[in-house]
């Protein structure tokens, strides 16, 4: 014990004698870099790419929307089609995809942004996709291992599973990510909502859970629409840095290092650009056993 007071007694006076103020030079040469948000469903429905600048650490203004831009798509060696840029003041910043603008599969486009005598580009394929054969929506077992009667689980938080059957596609490579929507709102916005996996060990009929939701989010009669869209596997990579640097920041055991998230866009932006095919399966969310 005299040992430990004596050494106690030190970091004390060692740590009460700090008084030199610290200061840190925080690097302030990530300002201005371009920052694309491009996913762009193919879809007879307008949907936009988004540009952004990012700011200085030190400037607590909102993002920095950038207009005036040229954005352009084209399909492999096609003619360029020109994206519609927003002159709405809620929506500046947007570059918008009309509904008539079709994409064909196993065609790869380049996005291309022209701004201030500065180009960026990247390219993305259209891959195929599988039709989802059937859908159903059961309890998510591993919840109950953790409930009791001094434990119980709150009808509100009950978690349901969303189970899919499809049939894989023959090639290899294909990376899906699976989204859900309740009465044709979409109820997974974040990279934590986002759940995405490869085919290498997936062959013939697949049959499993790709989302879940808690009850909470969903009346009994409400429609649950489940949406599996094809990406890239460096679209993948991208959510999941992203997930390690927002959702869980912070966490001293779950993230990653901070790091720069991935980009496919060059010229030093950041950000991803991926054209998807998706697919859809819907069902009435009905209880599981007479209430």
């Amino acid at each position: 014990m005299k040992k430990f007071s004596i050494i106690f007694l030190a970091l004390v006076a060692l740590l009460s004698g700090c008084q030199d103020d610290i200061d840190l030079e925080l690097k302030d040469d990530q300002s201005g870099i371009m920052v694309v948000e491009a996913f762009l469903r193919n879809i007879s429905t307008r949907e936009a790419i988004k540009l952004t600048r990012t700011t200085s650490y030190y400037d607590s203004e909102p993002e920095e929307l950038v207009t005036g831009a040229l954005v352009t798509i084209t399909e492999d060696n096609g003619s360029p089609f020109q994206l519609k840029e927003s002159t709405n003041p809620d929506s500046l910043g947007y570059y918008i995809k009309p509904a008539n603008f079709s994409m064909k599969i196993g065609s790869a486009y380049t996005l291309t942004i022209s701004i201030d005598d500065e180009i960026y580009t990247a390219v993305s394929e259209l891959k195929p996709i599988p039709n989802i054969d059937s859908m159903e929506v059961f309890y998510n077992d591993i919840q109950f291992l953790f409930a009791s009667e001094f434990v119980p689980i709150a009808p509100g938080d009950t978690i349901y599973d969303i189970n899919i059957t499809y049939t894989e596609l023959p090639q290899k490579g294909d990376v899906y990510l699976f989204k859900y929507y309740v009465n044709d709102t979409l109820a997974s916005f974040y990279p934590r909502d986002f759940v995405y996996f490869d085919d290498e060990f997936l062959n013939g009929e697949v049959t499993g859970s790709v989302q879940q939701f808690p009850k909470i989010q969903a009346d009994y009669g409400d429609k649950i629409t489940i949406e599996m869209l094809s990406i890239s596997p460096e679209l993948a990579t991208f959510y999941e840095v992203l997930f390690n640097q927002t959702d869980l920041s912070g966490n001293l055991f779950a993230s990653s290092p901070p790091a720069n998230v991935p980009t496919n866009i060059s010229n030093g932006a950041r950000g991803n650009f991926q054209v998807s095919q998706p697919t859809y399966k819907s069902t009435i969310f009905k209880p599981l056993f007479q209430e």
